[in-house]
């Protein structure tokens, strides 16, 4: 399997902290499989945050896409949290 991803610190936070999101979000909108989904985000944290670069190809070749409805509400999630951050500030 070789390696074609080099990520900096910045670009493996950012996608780390995408699926703690990710993580907490799946057994709500996905009631049957939604654990497994879980345990999946898990794990391409821990390969982030650990800096396991032999196993990216892992989280990048999975072509996996949310559907667009999860999309929509990730979204509206982590602009309501910037909202809400703003809101804090003043």
């Amino acid at each position: 399997m070789t390696n074609k991803y080099h990520l900096d610190y910045f670009e493996k936070a950012v996608l780390s902290n995408q699926y703690k999101i990710l993580q907490l979000l799946a057994p709500i909108f996905n009631k049957t499989g939604g654990i497994y989904e879980a345990n999946k985000y898990k794990n391409y944290i821990e390969i982030l945050d650990s800096n396991l670069v032999e196993l990216f190809p892992e989280i990048f070749e999975g072509n996996f896409e949310l559907p667009h409805d999860i999309q929509r509400d990730v979204l509206a999630i982590t602009e309501l949290y910037e909202l809400m951050e703003t809101s804090y500030s003043y």
